[in-house]
């Protein structure tokens, strides 16, 4: 009866997770290069479950409880968060500054203090300064630091070679990681480096000038999962009130004089 309650509870929890997650993806649906989040799930440890007041004894063995009726679940946890880096749509915006990569890789950020990010978000701007950054104002990268342009027709191939006014001035710097699932996901659409994630190198894919990489959510598909897991929660619900009416007539009815 108590295991049925832990049971329950933990699927409660479970189901709040992955309805947090879920509803984080479909805020993000308009976010440009965004990755999604899905929920790693495992079982909890299982119980053996014998028969009650059946011990039967065995020469030289002593006591011994019989028979086995089989193994208890007790539940299921989320074990990890996991980013899905499956390939967004790509869509033309006609602004010079906007970048998307085609195939596997980051562009490189920093920040004001130097701080070093990855981003598939290749919605940049240039600023009034002539360098090319992010919406919140982090510098983009190139092999010789940040990207500073001056007014002229600026031009960038599938390389990632920047040239003002038919000049070369810089490669923009994308790079790639081994594991990618083991990069820090952090605020502002930005990843950073673990030690999961390895050293990142040079990355082999296409960049588009004048295009972004829309988020690879689906919003029909987290809708449906965010519909199951409220469904799931409320079932799990169901089944504590349930638990917790039983425990009531046995401790209050139980036992009570005619």
């Amino acid at each position: 009866m108590i295991r049925g309650l832990y049971t329950s509870a933990s699927g409660m929890i479970m189901e709040a997770i992955k309805t947090d997650i879920t509803a984080n993806n479909i805020a993000n649906t308009d976010t440009s290069g965004f990755k999604k989040e899905l929920a790693i799930l495992k079982a909890s440890p299982e119980m053996d479950i014998y028969r009650l007041n059946d011990v039967k004894e065995i020469p030289n063995k002593g006591p011994f409880l019989t028979p086995f009726v089989g193994k208890l679940g007790t539940g299921t946890v989320v074990d990890e968060t996991y980013t899905s880096f499956e390939q967004g749509q790509i869509v033309q915006t006609g602004d010079i500054y906007n970048l998307a990569l085609l195939g596997t890789g980051f562009f490189t950020v920093a920040d004001a203090d130097g701080n070093i990010f990855y981003t598939r978000d290749g919605s940049f701007i240039r600023n009034q300064d002539g360098n090319i950054v992010t919406k919140e104002g982090n510098f983009l990268l190139g092999e010789r630091g940040p990207l500073v342009l001056a007014d002229g027709d600026t031009v960038i191939n599938s390389r990632g070679e920047v040239r003002l006014d038919g000049e070369f001035l810089d490669n923009i710097a994308v790079v790639d990681f081994q594991e990618k699932t083991g990069l820090e996901k952090i605020k502002d659409n930005l990843f950073k480096e673990s030690e999961l994630s390895g050293q990142p190198f040079p990355a082999e894919c296409q960049i588009i000038q004048g295009s972004i990489e829309q988020s690879n959510v689906n919003p029909i598909k987290e809708m449906i999962n965010l519909i199951t897991a409220l469904r799931a929660y409320e079932a799990n619900q169901k089944c504590i009130q349930t638990h917790d009416d039983t425990l009531g007539k046995a401790v209050n009815d139980i036992g009570r004089p005619l």
